[in-house]
């Protein structure tokens, strides 16, 4: 049976790729010391089953398993890996902001967040412009954390797409996971990737390498959400669908902005071509 602490992790909807791998790290942490090595890799299976399309948590077990003698230790390690990668992408990304741009982005990323942060903090003054990113609305969470900030949001509906990149110079979205097939985000990136393209806006996925999904996994098909997030009751012969992602193809960005630096797709899907899960964890 899983911990209580997977289960939290398969629940939660709302949190981003890298604040459920931290999370996860400090349960393992907690939970792994002790513990015989097939247990380990049986509950490193489960925390990958619990949250399958998020990219961190394969790199979390596969630094695990690199030392399940020092499971505590080597989360630590994982953690303060994506702590340093996340402050290193915010200070690229930040470079990417100039003085009075306005700024689109979709759904709540806090890389996204980070970076405009950091950007505000060296005293550029810009405004940003996101869709409210429904069903769950993290748009609106995110308008109200940079508001809270200083940072002057125009609030769109989803529908509204096109209307962001209208006066936008740049385009940053987060992402959970990358593949060959795209950047792996909230539904609605793609049409914002393509409104970006007709007017010639640049987009940039934020992402640290550890959002990288190795060639040798292949990320489940997203399960329908819960039709009542989107239509409570509908009557008789309504059909509700309801997806919370979609893999934007690479070649719709201008590069992902890595703690490593800036890479074209072309150099995405060569190091995405490099990277190999632990046998322990395939399949």
């Amino acid at each position: 049976m899983a911990p209580d602490w997977i289960k939290e992790i398969r629940r939660d909807n709302l949190s981003g790729a890298a604040e459920l791998a931290k999370r996860a790290a400090r349960g393992l942490a907690e939970w792994a010391p002790g513990r015989a090595r097939d247990e380990i890799v049986a509950v490193l299976r489960a925390l990958i089953a619990a949250q399958p399309r998020m990219a961190p948590m394969l790199h979390l077990a596969a630094a695990v398993l690199a030392k399940p003698g020092e499971a505590a230790a080597a989360c630590e390690e994982y953690i303060a890996r994506l702590e340093a990668a996340a402050q290193a992408v915010a200070e690229r990304a930040a470079t990417l902001v100039e003085e009075g741009d306005v700024v689109a982005t979709h759904s709540r990323s806090s890389s996204v967040l980070a970076a405009l942060r950091y950007a505000w903090a060296q005293g550029k003054r810009f405004s940003v412009y996101l869709t409210e990113s429904r069903p769950m609305a993290e748009g609106v969470r995110l308008a109200g954390e940079l508001a809270a900030a200083g940072i002057a949001v125009k609030l769109f509906v989803d529908a509204g797409l096109s209307l962001i990149v209208s006066e936008a110079r740049v385009v940053l979205v987060g992402a959970d996971a990358i593949t060959g097939d795209g950047v792996i985000n909230k539904i609605g990136t793609w049409p914002l990737a393509l409104a970006a393209r007709e007017r010639a806006v640049p987009v940039y996925a934020l992402a640290s390498t550890d959002k990288f999904v190795p060639s040798d996994y292949e990320l489940p098909a997203e399960l329908p959400r819960d039709p009542a997030e989107v239509y409570a009751s509908p009557p008789a012969g309504v059909w509700v669908v309801n997806y919370y992602f979609e893999a934007t193809p690479l070649d719709l960005f201008h590069a992902v902005v890595t703690e490593l630096g800036s890479m074209a797709p072309e150099d995405v899907r060569g190091r995405l071509g490099a990277l190999r899960l632990p046998v322990e964890l395939r399949g």
